[in-house]
């Protein structure tokens, strides 16, 4: 999935964080008022690429580009399984207590 992989062009070192990034939201723009459309530029598709390609890492895979639901998989897998438990409260011989459910 993540796995540095593009169409053409890739160099071989990441690139440098902007000196002087524009932060906020992104924008389309508009022409007639001068304000121009909002450019990622090549550190925000590094950024967001190693967010996800470090989440598939952490879980334990190796990041393959044929592998499309490599970073569903890596979710899955780290989420915490006691918090998908429910639980009831309950009194038992007169104390509060939790019930699994």
């Amino acid at each position: 999935m993540v796995d540095r992989v593009y169409e053409n062009n890739a160099i071989q070192s990441p690139p440098v964080a902007p000196a002087a990034p524009s932060t906020g939201y992104p924008t389309a723009g508009n022409p007639a008022q001068g304000i121009p459309a909002t450019r990622p530029g090549p550190y925000w598709y590094y950024m967001m690429n190693e967010a996800l390609r470090q989440s598939v890492v952490d879980a334990g895979l190796v990041p393959d580009h044929l592998v499309l639901d490599q970073l569903s998989k890596a979710i899955h897998q780290r989420v915490d399984p006691v918090a998908l438990t429910a639980y009831r409260s309950v009194v038992v011989s007169g104390v509060a207590a939790l019930e699994e459910v």
